[in-house]
């Protein structure tokens, strides 16, 4: 991942979440360590805005691996649409194959829709049927089912 901390080119799915993972858990260690001297706080309030920065760039940087605006950024200030926008889009919705506006495709994988379609049909001439559920989708579940039992715990098990 060149330039991390700026807006241009593309990142892929998997930076993506490593970069959201990254700031989740800087946030969470200053959260818990929560400094009592002004320097540690200092210190703290530094890291916690360059891990913000650095999600901002990760979102516009997906949003340019999907072909868009990284204006689209401002989107995900309306409640619930951005719900749909961080984990229907940028987490789970794969990005545009080969060369789009913003960039070269950050996975490698240059091939044009017309070079895809040709890897899709079979010797036979007919067009290969994928079944069963995307890889997305079941990563939809289980990030679903982690944020469910999440939930659970703190319903049932909260002190008192």
């Amino acid at each position: 991942m060149k330039n991390l901390f700026g807006f241009e080119g593309r990142i892929g799915r998997l930076n993506y979440f490593l970069v959201f993972l990254f700031t989740v858990i800087v946030r969470v260690v200053i959260f818990v360590l929560n400094p009592d001297s002004a320097i540690g706080s200092i210190l703290g309030l530094a890291i916690f805005v360059g891990c913000i920065w650095l999600y901002i760039c990760a979102i516009v940087k997906r949003f340019h691996d999907l072909n868009k605006s990284g204006e689209n950024f401002w989107f995900l200030l309306i409640p619930l649409y951005n719900v749909y926008l961080a984990l229907g889009m940028l987490l789970f919705r794969q990005g545009t194959v080969g060369v789009n506006d913003y960039g070269n495709n950050p996975v490698g994988n240059n091939s044009s829709p017309v070079a895809r379609e040709a890897k899709s049909v079979s010797v036979s001439g007919t067009k290969t049927e994928h079944k069963g559920l995307s890889t997305g989708a079941i990563w939809g579940i289980i990030v679903g089912i982690f944020v469910l039992a999440i939930v659970l715990h703190f319903m049932f098990d909260a002190p008192n």
